[in-house]
Parts: structure tokens; C-alpha cells; sequence
């Protein structure tokens, strides 16, 4: 077996390695968001206080052309308590604007634990990742097995 081959029997080894990380990741996120909307059950009125910038982008990159993603910030009041709390999903274009009102679907259990009943960034999000798994899947296995082939005439 020349280093060549070998390199070529690899390659799709890890394609499918990564390929499985994009589907659990996906599935994952599905399964959390299908989890939140099973638990908030108390639907609010809230307002978006603000638009935190994720300051990762700030650091990795000083650069003026990069967009930064945007997390809203939500003020709402449930049982008599006034509440603030960040989205745990950003996005650029932001789906939210400052004093936007929306509504709020929370955990009345842990009200702070929340889903934004408009923003479609949680279930968009999982379908991509485990959409993109299981296509570079298919497409990792018919690439090892037409390297397979190859190695075995």
C-alpha cells in the first residue's frame, strides 16, 4: 500500500467525522429547542431592551467589514417580577429591533429560561446543521467506497 492510498483511504474517514459532528450538532440543537418549547408554557409580553454585539468577533477580528452578530435582550414581567434576559441565539441581520415588542414564550420554573415565539434562528439553525450532516454523510461514504474500489482492483 503506497502513502498515496492510504491518504486517500483517510480522507474520507475524516470527511465522515465531520460529517457525523455537523448531524449530532444539528440534532442536538433540535432536540434542546423541541425541550424548551415543551417547557415554557407561559407566554409574555416582552420588549427588546437591547442588541448585545458578540464581542468574540470584536477580538478575533479588528476588522471594520466584519458584521457583528447580534443577541437581543429581553425585558419582561412575570409573577409580579420584572425580568432581563439574553437570547442564547444571535443573528445578522437581527430579527429583533430595540423597543420591538414581541412575545415570549418562558418557563415558569425558571423564568428566565425563555423561547421568542417570532424568532426562527433555533429551529433554522438545527435543520441546517443536521441537513449539511447528513448530505456530507452520503456524500463521505460514496466517496470511501469509491476509493475502496479503486484500492481493491
Amino acid at each position: 500500500m503506497e502513502s498515496n492510498d492510504l491518504f486517500l483511504l483517510i480522507v474520507p474517514a475524516v470527511f465522515l467525522f465531520v460529517s457525523i459532528v455537523f448531524l449530532i450538532v444539528g440534532m442536538a440543537i433540535v432536540k434542546h429547542t423541541e425541550k424548551l418549547v415543551r417547557r415554557c408554557t407561559i407566554e409574555v409580553d416582552a420588549v427588546v431592551e437591547d442588541m448585545r454585539r458578540d464581542s468574540r468577533v470584536a477580538s478575533v477580528k479588528s476588522r471594520t467589514d466584519l458584521s457583528p452578530m447580534l443577541y437581543p435582550v429581553f425585558r419582561y414581567s412575570y409573577g409580579g417580577t420584572e425580568y432581563t434576559a439574553e437570547s442564547h441565539y444571535a443573528s445578522n441581520p437581527p430579527k429583533f429591533s430595540v423597543g420591538q415588542h414581541t412575545t415570549l414564550r418562558i418557563d415558569p420554573d425558571n423564568p428566565t429560561s425563555f423561547i421568542a415565539v417570532s424568532d426562527p434562528v433555533p429551529r433554522i439553525l438545527g435543520t441546517v446543521f443536521s441537513v449539511i450532516g447528513a448530505i456530507l454523510i452520503v456524500i463521505s461514504i460514496g466517496v470511501g467506497i469509491m476509493m475502496l474500489t479503486k484500492y481493491f482492483r
